[in-house]
């Protein structure tokens, strides 16, 4: 009798510990609900931090919060530009990365991206950061870093594409023998000199970079060249684009191929562009965060996101083509205007 009431007992033991359980599990997961619910309705404080402020940054910083608006995601946006000074810089991104208030950082451009995960791998700081336009070996240096720092960022980026734009601009142009590029005070400059010189150089392409730091420069080194080569190079360079206008009356002289990776270009009457809207990298970025922020993926499961995958375009400018007397392969137009590329 004694060992059925035990044996009696120990089953009750067995089933209210099975109830416990089952209850801890269900309030582990109505905590969880309500730290995702706390997520969405917090309000997310965000600073940006960037080596200077041009038209470029200013469309990528509407994007990152035309994103977090859409997403639902109250915020408090605080931005600092370093007017082109590197100590400023980082001292901006020491103080973003120790203030308390601060819950994310949009980190803007290489020169930022970098200068904070120095930081993050010297003093072992984790501040979510969501970087935005910078190079694909800005990435891999991340993901590399000693400090694990690819666990706390991620973000926007421009990967290689030269290879595959310089077949495309081949096809529809192929009497390019030369190429002329004005590089100004852009980020990443030398990298992406070095990633254009050796796609062109596999294509048999000769390059001549042009070192321009100002309009007078612009005037005196690079309208005078530009009759001389067929392809003309914009690497979303500030001050070739606010020249836009200018080079216009200089291509419709002669038979040169302008080539931008900046919309905006097209619209001003020159003849190329592979590139995307400039709120894109910020929308991205700002997708990331929304990941982040409002359905609790770690930023370690967030992959950074290549924009020129997700929203580049082919652009041309017909009335500039025709009043140049340049044509395109009709095969090519034709396919071009009927077909939609999907990309995996």
């Amino acid at each position: 009798m004694i060992k059925q009431v035990t044996k009696i007992i120990f089953i009750f033991s067995i089933i209210g510990n099975i109830i416990l359980l089952g209850s801890i599990f269900l309030t582990s997961q109505e905590d969880s609900k309500k730290n995702v619910v706390l997520a969405q309705t917090k309000t997310m404080h965000v600073t940006a931090i960037s080596l200077s402020q041009s038209p470029i940054l200013d469309a990528e910083i509407d994007g990152f919060k035309e994103q977090l608006t859409k997403d639902g995601i109250p915020f408090v946006f605080t931005a600092y530009f370093a007017n082109g000074d590197p100590l400023a810089l980082k001292s901006f991104a020491e103080n973003a990365a120790h203030d308390e208030q601060c819950d994310v950082i949009f980190s803007c451009g290489i020169f930022a991206t970098r200068a904070l995960k120095g930081i993050y791998e010297k003093k072992n700081i984790k501040k979510p950061t969501f970087y935005t336009n910078v190079s694909e070996e800005v990435v891999v240096e991340i993901e590399e870093s000693e400090r694990n720092c690819s666990a706390h960022m991620t973000g926007s980026y421009i990967g290689n594409h030269w290879d595959d734009t310089f077949d495309l601009v081949l096809k529809l142009f192929p009497h390019i023998k030369s190429a002329l590029l004005p590089l100004g005070d852009i980020e990443g400059g030398d990298e992406r000199l070095n990633l254009v010189r050796e796609a062109l150089e596999k294509r048999n392409i000769t390059l001549t970079p042009v070192c321009m730091r100002s309009l007078s420069d612009l005037k005196l080194l690079v309208r005078p060249l530009i009759s001389s080569y067929d392809l003309i190079l914009n690497l979303r360079t500030p001050l070739l684009i606010e020249s836009t206008p200018l080079l216009v009356k200089e291509v419709l002289s002669c038979k040169s191929i302008f080539f931008s990776t900046e919309k905006d270009s097209i619209e001003d009457g020159l003849q190329c562009s592979k590139s995307f809207e400039n709120g894109a990298f910020g929308r991205i970025a700002g997708e990331l965060a929304a990941q982040y922020w409002k359905d609790g993926v770690p930023i370690k499961n967030i992959a950074p996101i290549n924009v020129l995958n997700k929203a580049s375009t082919l652009y041309l400018n017909k009335k500039t083509l025709d009043h140049q007397g340049i044509s395109i392969d009709p095969r090519l137009e034709f396919l071009m205007t009927k077909s939609t590329v999907v990309r995996a």
